[in-house]
């Protein structure tokens, strides 16, 4: 299941009764046991991929591909940071890897994700609460010009204006999450100097429908995801 439409009927969303009470529903529903769900937010995969797997290809996996693939559009050589490495973050890390990106710099506040992020393909990585200035040490391992592309993940204010700070100028930064509440205020008053194209927020930019080989193919192989610890669900 996803929540960008893909091929199909979009249905009216379900209404639910939940304890003798009206609960309205969108096209996908995911914590409850049986569910509505509209034809284009349902995608079949293989029943040979592991149903452990499975589940990371209706957002994290979907998410970091259409980030790296058709919003940041990440090409080989490019420099590459991403700020959080959940379960978004480590696949936009792997796919920026697969692509040819170099360096790819992971930054998150735990060393465990760290590790992880590097067995995704992190050529570089930085624990933001170890490191005094971020920035700093970002430029001293892309250069002075900075990173070509940034993707930041958390949705945390002052982590999505830091991104911002070291994106090489005339260089787009993807914000995949933000919340109203952290938003307010957000880039200000920086980002009225400059343009405000700098800026990608597109939520959830994958396609419902892959061209082969696309992921639950390559998901089947042993390709994607190469890890399977649990706490890659979690973003």
């Amino acid at each position: 299941m996803h929540w960008r439409p893909g091929k199909g009927i979009q249905s009216n969303t379900p209404v639910y009764s939940w304890r003798g009470k009206r609960l309205n529903a969108g096209w996908v529903t995911t914590f409850n046991e049986y569910a509505v769900v509209s034809e284009n937010r349902v995608t079949p995969v293989p029943a040979s991929i592991d149903r452990t797997s499975a589940p990371l290809l209706g957002c994290a996996v979907t998410t970091a591909l259409g980030v790296v693939n058709n919003d940041a559009q990440i090409a080989i050589g490019e420099a590459v940071v991403v700020f959080g490495v959940g379960g978004v973050g480590l696949n936009i890390v792997q796919f920026a890897a697969m692509v040819g990106a170099w360096p790819v710099i992971a930054i998150d506040r735990l060393d465990n994700k760290l590790a992880m992020a590097r067995d995704f393909g992190a050529t570089h990585t930085i624990n933001s609460e170890a490191v005094k200035d971020v920035a700093a040490e970002v430029r001293s391992i892309t250069g002075a010009d900075g990173p070509d592309k940034v993707v930041e993940t958390t949705g945390v204010k002052n982590l999505i204006e830091l991104a911002y700070e070291i994106t090489a100028k005339k260089r787009p930064l993807h914000p995949c999450r933000c919340s109203p509440r952290e938003g307010r205020n957000l880039y200000a008053p920086v980002a009225l100097r400059e343009s405000a194209e700098r800026l990608g927020m597109r939520a959830m930019p994958a396609r419902a429908r892959y061209p082969a080989p696309g992921p639950p193919e390559r998901c089947r192989q042993g390709e994607l995801p190469r890890h399977r610890d649990p706490r890659v669900r979690a973003r």
